[in-house]
């Protein structure tokens, strides 16, 4: 594994959440002095959020757009807000309650949820995962969409953008590698081996899946694909988020580590 490392300006505050383009850009959520949040992008300043978020992320969903999504609301209120890069509010609308992560793909933002969101009781957090467009409307929800084809999602561990259509997650209670194009509707499912159930965090290149930190090796980076037994490749503190294309991320106070678990 190759890790690479960026350090923010302490003078932006205490970092809340990052995320990172392919290119290698990226953007930020502080807080700075009485709690004031804001968002910094790498290469401008950014802009204040007016807004109370008691546990926000933040996603880059074009080049000129980002989402920050509060993972924590109540019925009815809404905690994902769309802005441009000059801080205007293009859109706001309630994402679901006890989100456990928001992935980017090509034209869809997809919301995952934990145990307390998806038996909570505010829609759309039952469905497990849940797909809007980049205006903010909920186009579908997972169990919805696929119907008995469906896993079951009581609490969705980990996932990760795998291309523009594909989603790839690993859900609670079977553990499968599950990846799903919610727009023509198709899935594939694998069985993952006992070893890697409980994975936090998923990242696929190709055909390969790299999961970390599953319940019989919490710091550990595993390698797998279809066919073959899951391979130890190394260790980290974490906590990781998945990327795309075999990389992870590790946020810390004033900057971030993308970890890549393809490089030797």
């Amino acid at each position: 594994m190759n890790e690479t490392s960026i350090a923010t300006d302490v003078a932006f505050g205490r970092a809340r959440d990052f995320d990172v383009t392919r290119k290698g850009d990226w953007v930020g959520v502080f807080e700075g002095a009485k709690n004031q949040l804001h968002v910094r992008f790498a290469n401008s300043a950014g802009f204040p959020l007016a807004l109370e978020l008691r546990f926000p992320v933040v996603r880059v969903i074009a080049h000129d757009r980002v989402v920050v999504v509060d993972l924590r609301t109540t019925k009815g209120r809404a905690n994902a807000h769309i802005f441009n890069r000059l801080g205007e509010l293009l859109s706001s609308f309630c994402a679901g309650d006890g989100i456990e992560d928001v992935v980017v793909l090509g034209d869809l933002i997809a919301v995952t949820y934990f145990d307390e969101g998806v038996f909570g009781g505010v829609p759309p957090s039952e469905e497990g995962i849940a797909f809007f467009d980049f205006s903010g409307n909920l186009l579908w929800g997972y169990q919805s969409l696929m119907g008995s084809d469906a896993v079951d999602v009581a609490d969705c561990y980990c996932a990760t953008r795998v291309d523009h259509h594909t989603l790839a997650f690993s859900p609670y209670t079977d553990f499968p590698l599950v990846h799903v194009q919610p727009t023509t509707r198709q899935q594939n499912v694998h069985e993952l081996p006992v070893s890697l159930r409980g994975a936090t965090a998923l990242s696929m290149h190709g055909a390969t899946a790299f999961l970390y930190g599953p319940y019989e090796a919490k710091r550990t980076m595993f390698r797998w694909s279809p066919g073959t037994g899951a391979e130890g490749i190394g260790h980290h503190s974490g906590p990781l988020r998945g990327l795309e294309g075999g990389r992870f991320l590790s946020r810390g106070e004033h900057g971030f580590t993308v970890v890549d678990a393809v490089a030797d």
